[in-house]
C-alpha cells in the first residue's frame, strides 16, 4: 500500500477505516518513524514482520489508552518495545 515512499515520516491510520493490515504496507519505508494503529484493527497478517521491514526508523507504534494488551497479542512480539499508548 504504502511500500518504497522514501519521504513518509509518520502515518495515522484513521479509526474505523481499517481492519486489516496487509503483510508489506510499509515495506521500505526508510524513513518512517511512528504509525498510529486505531482498535478497530483486528488482524495484523501473519508475515507482520514484512509489513514493516527495511523502516530503519521506527520508533514508535501508537495505539489507543488501554489497549496495550490487546495489540501485543496481534503484533509480533518484536515490536513491543516501539508500542506506545495515546489518548
Amino acid at each position: 500500500a504504502f511500500a518504497y515512499m522514501d519521504n513518509l515520516e509518520e502515518f495515522v491510520i484513521p479509526a474505523g477505516s481499517v481492519k486489516r493490515l496487509p503483510s508489506c504496507a510499509f515495506y521500505q519505508c526508510v524513513k518512517l518513524k511512528s504509525i498510529t494503529l486505531p482498535k478497530s484493527i483486528t488482524k495484523i497478517s501473519a508475515d507482520f514482520d514484512d509489513a514493516f521491514a527495511g523502516c530503519a526508523s521506527l520508533a514508535a507504534i501508537c495505539i489507543p489508552k488501554g489497549t496495550t494488551e490487546y495489540f501485543k497479542e496481534i503484533l509480533s512480539e518484536k515490536y513491543h518495545q516501539f508500542i506506545t499508548e495515546i489518548e
